[in-house]
Order: structure tokens, then sequence, then C-alpha cells
């Protein structure tokens, strides 16, 4: 099999990209659709912007209301940089919520905390939560596509391309 050949942090990537992401050894199968989930959250998220920062959020009566979404996988500064968000998943700092691969793996153990079955937690991205992921879909199907074919991959359970 090649090896896939990732962007530069600073520029937008596409979804085969974040496909490729979610799918490096020991993370999530290139036959799994939570691949193609997680890549749509993503997209709703950051819009594929690796140094995507969301505007700040304030309540001054809720202090995990004064925080930022970065990165990426726009972890969220209140919970990944200055706190645990869980306690056996140490806080990152903010350079590293801008670093694609560190973001993804503080989002790897994010998401398999409190996992039941194959489910993954994926209750801290909003655009689960609310269904809005679901408009991202399609395009994340084809950059699942897209990396099996750069892969040499059959197109197995994810089909050909709809015409």
């Amino acid at each position: 099999m090649p090896e896939y050949v990732f962007p530069e942090s600073n520029v937008i990537w596409s979804a085969r990209d974040v496909v490729a992401l979610c799918c490096r050894p020991g993370f999530m199968s290139p036959d799994d659709w939570r691949a193609v989930t997680f890549t749509a959250i993503i997209r709703g998220e950051s819009g594929f912007n690796p140094l995507a920062i969301s505007k700040a959020i304030w309540a001054p009566d809720k202090p995990y209301h004064r925080s930022v979404d970065l990165g990426l996988v726009q972890l969220n500064s209140h919970w990944n940089v200055d706190n645990d968000p869980y306690p056996d998943v140490p806080r990152v700092s903010v350079s590293d919520t801008l670093d694609p691969f560190v973001a993804f793996n503080q989002a790897w153990k994010m998401m398999n905390k409190q996992r039941v079955g194959w489910a993954y937690n994926w209750n801290a991205w909003v655009v689960f939560k609310t269904g809005a992921y679901d408009r991202y879909v399609f395009e994340a199907l084809t950059g699942m596509r897209e990396y099996r074919a750069s892969m040499l991959l059959p197109v197995g359970v994810f089909g050909p391309k709809a015409v």
C-alpha cells in the first residue's frame, strides 16, 4: 500500500486528507463508516482548516464559556488546554491544538471515553449533537472513496462513485 502524503498544516485540507488522518494505523479502519462520520463532523466544525479558531464564547457566570475552539478538530480551550478533559487524558497546549496530528490524537482519546460498543463518544462536537454534520456526509464519503483509490484499496462497502 502506498504511503499517504499529508498537506502542510497551514493550508485547508480536503475530505480525503481528513479521512487519511482518521485511517492511520491504530485509529479507524478504511472499511469503517465512523471515519466518514468523523470527517463530516470535522468539516462542520472547522471547514477542514487546521488553524481554525472559533469566535470566543463569553458568559461571565460560567468560566467554561470563556473559551475558544481551536484547530482542525476544534478542541475547546477550556476543556483541553486549561484543564484535563478526563482524568487519564492530559491537557494539550494551544500549539498542539493547531497541529492536526496531535489534535486528532487528543480527539481520539476523548471520543473513546465513555464509548459504548462500537459507538464513539462524539458529544464534544456541537455539529454532532445538533445533527448539522449530516450535510457534510456526502463530501466525507467522496473523500473516503478518493482516499481508498489513492491507497489502491478496492471500493469495498463504499461502492463506486455516484454519477
